[in-house]
């Protein structure tokens, strides 16, 4: 703690010193200290700071000026005769500033004491933690020297055997913490692997479900299910839609066409649409013989779609699925060929596995190309009339136009139906077609047409109306909505008559059997008598 000799600096109580005697570290006698401004002042432990009042010489008559001392640039130096020789005088300064210095000198010399303590304090508790070690081990050296062989024996074994326990315990733990988590790990593998299980058992469980459900969507869709209680099991009625392609061999209403396709919503359009598929798949050949006689007879046209569980595919709640339409018997009726047509579904199903949303896609112009195949050589395409525009262009058909108004009037009349009603269009021009009807006519088929036809929806009947001559002759009624060019409301009924033979008709009738092959729901045409519509249609 002290500076040496021949000007070795010392940090000490008395600040910061250098020179021979034992230099400044704690004070010593004969040390040279330098202030904050760099002069060499000195002398047995003085401190610019704590002894201002001392002044420069600081000495007495123990200091001895030192040997081959080198004076500082500034400070004082040693003269002859042991004298000091004064250091030059510094500037004055006003007493604020000579305040200011000592305050910071006063903060200097605390933080060098403070530092000091510090590393003493440091140095003191090293020592006394090795002192201790050292005690301990010459105590435990000691002891062991006062041992005879066997004690140290007897002390070797027991620390040993210490050891071993120890070792043996740690070994234990290890062992045990190890199988706990082991434990753990195959009790969350098996849990994991219970999880997955399961949920792959009841992602089988919901795609044999939805698979089912698709197989009653098309079945219920190809058999002309009207039920709406049987719809509402597999549909969401709140929120179902279907979209599909715009079909010109059907019918529907323009309201449907939504960015190039058919847009469906609810159940009630649903069954709509599935009466006007299977008029169509009915009207396959018509323009044939075979096809009367087959209608007379009340046999009606076959068709199935057909879908492998293996093409229908899931991914979360959408299946896409490839599907395959086909008649079955159309060939046994007069058609040419059997239409058969392919396409792919794409429906989305909620959380009850009600399908929300189907899609179906597939190729318009083929099948209608098939269509025309199936009815022999003709110059006619097998388009349907949805507009009043459309249903008046000529045709071989024989037709007849009505107002969606009480009694539903007769607008229009084309010449195959005045051939084969016998009435002209200034005859049938305002009155109802109850003027067809007579004793033989179905009244019970002519209220199922009506309550159809009340919905908005494409229907058909098998009935017996009669000419104008009163000669009565079995014909099937395709009924069809027609929208006004102007917008898509539903403002007139298209009747489409197909006559079946009349010698047919007085067989059947002379065996008071009375024929009648209903292929489809109807839809939208008054049939009731003169008289009576009026009072009905209220």
């Amino acid at each position: 703690d002290g500076g040496g000799r021949r000007g070795v600096r010392g940090v000490g109580a008395g600040g910061v010193g250098h020179g021979s005697g034992g230099g400044g570290g704690h004070g010593s006698e004969s040390g040279v200290y330098m202030d904050m401004n760099g002069f060499e002042v000195g002398g047995s432990g003085w401190s610019p700071v704590l002894e201002p009042s001392r002044g420069l010489d600081g000495g007495g008559a123990n200091s001895d000026p030192p040997h081959n001392s080198f004076p500082s640039a500034q400070g004082p130096r040693w003269v002859g005769g042991g004298q000091q020789e004064a250091p030059p005088v510094p500037p004055q300064t006003s007493s604020s500033s000579s305040s200011s210095q000592l305050a910071e000198d006063a903060n200097f010399e605390r933080v060098l004491r403070e530092a000091a303590a510090a590393e003493v304090a440091s140095q003191r508790t090293c020592k006394e933690l090795e002192a201790i070690e050292q005690d301990e081990t010459s105590r435990r050296s000691y002891k062991r020297k006062l041992m005879n062989p066997e004690e140290k024996a007897k002390q070797s074994r027991d620390r040993n055997r210490e050891h071993a326990k120890a070792t043996r315990l740690r070994k234990k733990a290890y062992v045990n913490k190890l199988a706990q988590l082991v434990t753990d790990l195959s009790a969350q593998k098996e849990k994991q692997k219970q999880e997955r299980v399961l949920a792959e058992k009841r992602a089988v469980e919901r795609l044999e479900v939805r698979r089912n459900v698709v197989h009653t969507f098309m079945k219920y869709r190809v058999d002309g299910e009207s039920d709406r209680n049987k719809w509402g099991v597999i549909l969401d009625e709140n929120t179902f839609s279907m979209t599909l392609p715009i079909t010109p061999y059907r019918s529907f209403n323009r309201s449907e066409i939504v960015s190039n396709s058919r847009v469906l919503t609810g159940i009630d359009q649903l069954v709509g649409d599935i009466h006007s598929l299977k008029m169509c798949v009915q009207s396959i050949g018509r323009r044939s013989e075979e096809w009367r006689q087959a209608h007379q007879k009340g046999a009606v046209i076959l068709s199935e779609y057909i879908m492998e569980n293996d093409e229908m595919l899931m991914q979360g709640d959408i299946m896409m699925a490839r599907w395959t339409f086909a008649t079955k018997n159309a060939m046994e009726h007069g058609a040419k060929c059997e239409c058969i047509q392919y396409g792919m579904l794409r429906a989305s199903f909620n959380s009850l596995n009600k399908i929300v949303m189907v899609e179906f896609m597939f190729d318009v112009m083929g099948f209608m190309q098939q269509l025309q195949r199936a009815q022999g050589p003709s110059n006619e395409m097998a388009i349907v009339p949805n507009t009043l525009e459309m249903a008046t262009c000529p045709t071989g058909d024989a037709r007849v136009i009505t107002k969606v108004a009480p009694g539903f009037p007769i607008t229009h009349v084309n010449a195959s139906w005045t051939e084969l009603c016998g009435y002209t269009q200034s005859e049938a021009e305002g009155r109802t077609l109850g003027m067809l009807q007579g004793p033989e006519t179905d009244q019970k088929q002519i209220r199922k047409l009506m309550k159809e036809v009340h919905k908005g929806r494409a229907s058909s009947m098998t009935v017996t109306n009669y000419k104008k001559d009163g000669r009565p002759f079995r014909n099937l009624v395709h009924v069809y909505p027609l929208s006004s060019d102007s917008s898509n409301d539903v403002t007139h009924m298209l009747g489409v008559l197909h006559e079946i033979s009349e010698g047919m008709f007085k067989m059947s009738h002379e065996s008071n059997e009375l024929v009648m092959a209903p292929v489809g729901m109807a839809e939208d045409i008054n049939y009731f008598d003169e008289g009576q519509a009026t009072q009905t249609t209220g």
